[in-house]
C-alpha cells in the first residue's frame, strides 16, 4: 500500500512539474473581422480570427496553454485590471488604460513594434451627403456622427468637438445612417466595409469619406499581476507577436479574404 501511495504522490507531483502555464485571453463578444470571427460566447472554428491565430502560433511556441473567454469590452478590461483574465486584445493605447492593465513599453513609451495590427477608423455618410472630413476639420456637418459604445473613436471624436451618439454595434449604426438619424459614423474600415458590401441597401446608399479619421496600431495588454509573476514570458509573448505579425499576418489575410 505504501508503495502504491508513494507512486501516486510521485505521479502527481510530476504531473504538476510538467503542468503547462494556462494564459486566458478576454476578447469582445462581437465580431470584429478579421481579427476576430463569430458573435457571443463561440469563435468560428474554421475561421476564428487572424488575431486568435496568431495568438495560438505564439502559444505554440513558448509551450503554453491559451484559453479565450468572450464578454463585453467594458468587461474586458475589467476583469484584466482585476487579474481575472490575464490580458486582452485588441486594444488601442489609450493612458488611462495602463491602470488596467500593461503595454509593450520601450523606454516609458508604448512600442508600435510589439503591436498586433494596425487599423483605420472612417467615416461613412449617405451618398451624395455633402458632409467631409478634410484630415483637420469637418465640412458641411449639420448632424450627428455615430460610433460605437466605449471605443476610443468616441474619445478622438471629443478632442475634435463631437460628442458622439454612441450605440452598442456597427448594425445599430448603420441602421440609423441608412435612414439619416445620423450624419455619419466612425467605424473600423474593413469591418465596416464587408458588412455594407453584404448588404445591398447599405451598399446602394452609403459611401466612405476618403480621408480615414484615424489610423491606429492596435495591442495585446496583460494584466498588471500576470506581467507581475511572469515578466519573462510577458516579454517573450510580445516579442512573438511581433515576429508572427511580420511573418504570417499577410499570409492569413489571404485566407480571410476568401
Amino acid at each position: 500500500m505504501k508503495k502504491i501511495l508513494t507512486a501516486v504522490l510521485l505521479f502527481g507531483i510530476i504531473a504538476i512539474a510538467n503542468a503547462k502555464e494556462k494564459v486566458v485571453f478576454g476578447l469582445e463578444n462581437k465580431e470584429n473581422f478579421p481579427h476576430y470571427i463569430g458573435v457571443g460566447s463561440q469563435l468560428n472554428k474554421e475561421k476564428p480570427g487572424l488575431t486568435i491565430e496568431i495568438l495560438q502560433l505564439v502559444a505554440r511556441d513558448l509551450d503554453f496553454d491559451i484559453e479565450f473567454k468572450r464578454m463585453p469590452w467594458k468587461r474586458c478590461l475589467s476583469e484584466m485590471k482585476f487579474g481575472k483574465i490575464d490580458g486582452t486584445f485588441n486594444a488601442s493605447f489609450k493612458t488611462k488604460r495602463m491602470e488596467m492593465g500593461e503595454y509593450p513599453m520601450k523606454n516609458g513609451k508604448v512600442n508600435p513594434k510589439k503591436r498586433i495590427t494596425t487599423s483605420s477608423y472612417v467615416l461613412y455618410k449617405q451618398k451624395g451627403n455633402p458632409f467631409n472630413w478634410t484630415g483637420s476639420e469637418f465640412e458641411n456637418m449639420t448632424g450627428k456622427i455615430g460610433a460605437p459604445f466605449g471605443y476610443s473613436v468616441v474619445d478622438d471624436l471629443k478632442k475634435l468637438g463631437i460628442i458622439a451618439d454612441t450605440s452598442p454595434s456597427l448594425e445599430n449604426d448603420l441602421k440609423k445612417l441608412n435612414i439619416g438619424r445620423l450624419q455619419a459614423i466612425a467605424e473600423f474600415e474593413l469591418t465596416a466595409d464587408i458588412l455594407i458590401q453584404k448588404n445591398p441597401k447599405y451598399k446602394n446608399n452609403i459611401e466612405k469619406v476618403k480621408t480615414p479619421l484615424k489610423v491606429k496600431p492596435y495591442y495585446v495588454m496583460l494584466s498588471h499581476q500576470f506581467v507581475q509573476q511572469h515578466p519573462e514570458l510577458s516579454k517573450k509573448i510580445w516579442d512573438k507577436i511581433e515576429q508572427y505579425r511580420i511573418s504570417h499576418a499577410q499570409k492569413l489575410a489571404v485566407k480571410y479574404s476568401d
